[in-house]
């Protein structure tokens, strides 16, 4: 396993690379990061009976008050068989380093998705109160929630959410600048570092803009505006969109956990999956 999975060294272009020819069904089960899970783990992201009780255990909390609330939550909407196994794959889960997290959770959305609707609903009723269980929505959690949000809408309804991707890149700047500045806030503690990768993103993408470093005070609430206006925006402008948000992630060489679950909700959200491997 790799010494450090708090942060990875990133290459720009492999990332968009990665992004622009991604693999038949969207993930790379290839590389480092893939190697350091587990065969138990991947073996079950990749089975349609275990796909949804690990998707669960990668929501529950420790143990504590919080995964008892959790799995009271739990119980009332699935079988004992579904609770025991989602509790046992927490344990199994607790030494995994959080880098993994979604790239375990992306493992499982092709098993996921060939789910029945009925389960499907019942599943993702079950993450919102698993989520929302402590009374707050983390960034692990707003992310894993967006993929699956969008993997199963997407699963159920194929052509009730497609919608042609024509607008110009300029034309939506400011959902573009709000997703840049939350990326960059989310990456880094200290406020200049992170205005140094806003800015870098911004020349970028919109050299000429002069656009100071204002991150929105409810992050998430911000980034729920701005999903659907950039999903809309035309391939180009997507692609020149994700190569500014890896020049902030990586204008310090390295990629936290927080970039690298942000980078992986904006890919999905824009339709343009990013493989679980992040790193050349």
């Amino acid at each position: 396993m790799p010494a450090d999975l708090t942060e990875l060294t990133v290459s720009p272009p492999g990332v968009v690379a990665q992004v622009g020819a991604p693999q038949p069904d969207d993930y790379v089960r290839a590389g480092a990061l893939v190697h350091a899970i587990p065969d138990v783990l991947q073996r079950a992201a990749r089975e349609r009976d275990e796909a949804m009780p690990l998707l669960f255990g990668l929501l529950l909390a420790p143990p504590g008050k919080v995964r008892e609330r959790q799995q009271f939550e739990l119980t009332a909407r699935h079988d004992e068989r579904m609770v025991r196994q989602g509790l046992d794959y927490a344990d199994r889960l607790a030494d995994l380093p959080r880098m993994l997290y979604l790239p375990l959770a992306s493992m499982a959305m092709p098993a996921l998705r060939r789910r029945p609707r009925p389960e499907l609903e019942k599943f993702m009723d079950g993450c919102f109160a698993l989520t929302h269980a402590d009374g707050r929505v983390d960034l692990f959690e707003y992310c894993l929630g967006r993929l699956l949000r969008i993997q199963v809408r997407d699963a159920l309804d194929p052509a009730g959410h497609w919608s042609a991707s024509n607008r110009r890149l300029a034309d939506v700047t400011p959902q573009a600048v709000t997703l840049m500045a939350v990326l960059a806030q989310a990456g880094h503690e200290d406020p200049a570092a992170a205005m140094r990768a806003y800015l870098a993103s911004l020349s970028l993408v919109f050299p000429r803009l002069n656009s100071p470093y204002r991150p929105p005070s409810d992050p998430l609430a911000a980034l729920d505006e701005v999903w659907p206006v950039l999903d809309a925006v035309e391939p180009r402008g997507k692609e020149l969109l994700l190569e500014g948000l890896v020049a902030a992630v990586s204008h310090d060489g390295r990629i936290t956990v927080a970039e690298a679950e942000l980078l992986r909700a904006v890919c999905a959200s824009l339709h343009c999956p990013l493989p679980p491997m992040l790193e050349r």
